[in-house]
């Protein structure tokens, strides 16, 4: 399979906002005391770390090599900058539902003039995991108001 660098480049965009996030959600887990709370962000960090290696899968499967992870890190620390040692569970999911607004607007960004292979891995496989773990942090935040 070929693809053209655009293409790719948007995977690996991708790629690399699924790692960011899901250390963010990792640091998150670390720091909430409601057991529900940390729960519900596991099972998004864990959706998060699916979809990584799907991009990651579906890169490699094209003959290309997926960013490295280690050239990720230092975006990384900017992302879990914004959750504090000291963040209350709602600070901390606050957080998060920013990191699932620019997932989530990355996804859509990535589908303008995708090719039709890159179209349906978004549509099919990676968006409505998006969805789910943005909704699902929408309504925690709600829950803790």
């Amino acid at each position: 399979m070929s693809m053209n660098e655009s293409e790719l480049d948007k995977l690996n965009d991708l790629l690399a906002n699924e790692v960011s996030a899901s250390k963010t959600y990792e640091q998150a887990k670390q720091i909430v005391e409601d057991d529900v709370v940390r729960d519900q962000i596991a099972d998004c960090e864990c959706s998060h770390k699916l979809r990584a290696e799907k991009l990651k899968t579906h890169i490699e499967e094209l003959g290309a090599t997926p960013i490295d992870e280690s050239a990720i890190l230092s975006s990384v620390a900017d992302a879990c900058s914004e959750i504090s040692a000291d963040a209350k569970d709602k600070d901390a999911v606050t957080a998060l539902e920013a990191v699932e607004e620019g997932s989530l607007q990355k996804y859509q960004e990535a589908l303008e003039n995708a090719d039709a292979e890159v179209r349906d891995l978004l549509i099919e496989q990676l968006m409505p995991a998006q969805e789910y773990t943005h909704d699902a942090v929408s309504i925690l935040k709600i829950s803790l108001q």
